[in-house]
């Protein structure tokens, strides 16, 4: 230890260092005393003395503010106030008188149904005679007169309309009434007259025959033979018949195949054998070409299918076939009769009929 001046007890070396620490920590003016006084304690004091206690230092400057903590978690959320308790709902007013209803007329008594004619007898059919050439058509006959209409029943008077009864207030809706009953129907008008009938008068015709072997493939008929009026209706030359003059024309064919020919083979089911008229069409063309609207006929087909015994399809043999057209034509117009098989079969020998009839 080293002795104080002042004769007060001197402090131990531990106690200086201690101190010292303490100050040289805090910084400023009092950590630099401090270290002096620990490196003076330390080189003049004996080892085995306590060194001295120096003069505390002024307090160190204050240090800068620390940085902004983190922000804290929200704090939980209060509870809902109860609900108030709902006011009091007024009263109802009172319903106003419902006003009367007028009272309803009675519906008038619908009338009779008119008692109808009685149907004519039909005659008896002919036989069928063979076909001949075909004459001039005459003029139709005048329309016969329409047979009287039966009398309507009287209708009934309409009731009295009830007096309006006085209006009262407005009363609540009341459910949905039944449906009223649905007014009698209003009578028929007369049927208006028939209109006048319409030309048919057939100013030349020509009829051309022939008997081709018809088989697979599309041929146009040759025509061999001719029956015309005084003033032909058209002209033939081999396979194309033409038309000299403009004007409305009825084409009627009728063909006849053979019934003589058997049937030696089965064909598929859309194998086709037809007949058709083709206007103004070249013969090298008809196997594109469209025929006439209403003149295309197909021959009838065999089917038969009998589990396994038989299956067959094939072109009944015979029959007649025929159909008419009506042209609008200008002068030298063509027409050509073809027949067209999909199919092979044996030539069949075919009477052939065209019938041209100029109308106007």
């Amino acid at each position: 230890m080293m002795p104080r001046p002042d004769g007060a007890p001197a402090l131990s070396t531990a106690t200086v260092l201690t101190l010292a620490l303490a100050l040289g920590l805090a910084g400023g003016v009092g950590g630099t005393v401090a270290t002096s006084a620990i490196t003076g304690a330390t080189s003049q004091r004996p080892a085995d003395e306590p060194a001295a206690v120096g003069t505390p230092g002024q307090p160190g400057e204050r240090g800068a503010p620390g940085s902004a903590g983190e922000q804290g978690s929200p704090g939980v959320t209060g509870k809902q106030g109860e609900q108030g308790t709902p006011g009091v709902t007024g009263e109802r007013g009172p319903a106003g008188p419902s006003g009367s209803s007028g009272t309803k007329g009675d519906t008038g008594a619908e009338g009779t149904q008119g008692v109808p004619g009685a149907p004519g007898l039909m005659g008896p059919v002919g036989p069928i005679g063979p076909i001949g050439v075909r004459g001039i058509a005459g003029a139709i006959g005048p329309v016969g007169p329409e047979g009287p209409a039966g009398s309507a029943g009287a209708k009934g008077e309409k009731g009295n309309k009830g007096d309006a009864g006085a209006d009262g207030a407005k009363g609540d809706t009341g459910p949905k009434g039944d449906t009223g009953v649905a007014g009698a129907k209003g009578d028929t008008g007369p049927k208006g007259p028939a209109g006048p009938a319409g030309a048919s008068a057939v100013v030349s015709y020509s009829v051309f025959t022939a008997r081709p072997l018809l088989a697979q493939g599309t041929a146009a008929v040759q025509f061999t033979d001719e029956v015309s009026s005084p003033t032909p209706a058209a002209s033939n030359d081999g396979s194309t018949v033409t038309l000299p003059e403009s004007g409305t024309y009825r084409l009627t064919y009728v063909a006849a195949p053979d019934s003589s020919v058997t049937t030696t083979i089965s064909v598929s089911r859309d194998s086709k054998w037809v007949y058709g008229l083709f206007h103004n069409v070249d013969e090298a063309a008809i196997g594109t070409a469209t025929p006439i609207a209403g003149s295309a006929v197909e021959r009838s087909m065999l089917d038969v299918n009998i589990a396994l015994v038989l299956s067959m399809r094939t072109v009944v043999q015979g029959g007649s076939y025929s159909a008419t057209s009506y042209v609008d034509a200008a002068a030298g117009d063509t027409v050509r009769f073809v027949s067209a098989s999909d199919f092979q079969t044996a030539a069949t020998p075919t009477d052939v009929t065209l019938i041209v009839e100029r109308l106007t």
